[in-house]
């Protein structure tokens, strides 16, 4: 879904979660090229305009990561769900 962040305009976000006994959203984006350098500063400009429109890392906002040395971890990822209450089919 589209969101629109001030300062910026319209922003996709690669995933929106849902805590579905929450019913609290989640914004979740992936960092898949973290070797290149200017992937990575436009990560970070987006990533402080999220800030910025009041989504805060581990809170409304999540961040997963891979270079070509280090792949994504699902595992990782299932515990950083499950530390912020998403458990099971809750997401």
């Amino acid at each position: 879904e589209p969101l629109f962040l001030e300062g910026f305009g319209v922003v996709y976000p690669d995933f929106k979660l849902l805590n579905v006994n929450t019913r609290e959203e989640v914004l979740l984006e992936h960092l898949g090229r973290m070797d290149d350098v200017e992937y990575v500063e436009k990560s970070m400009r987006k990533l402080r305009l999220y800030e910025k429109n009041g989504y805060f890392l581990g809170k409304e906002l999540l961040i997963t990561y891979e270079t070509a040395q280090e792949p994504f971890d699902s595992r990782n990822f299932e515990n950083m769900l499950k530390e912020m209450g998403f458990s099971g089919k809750t997401w």
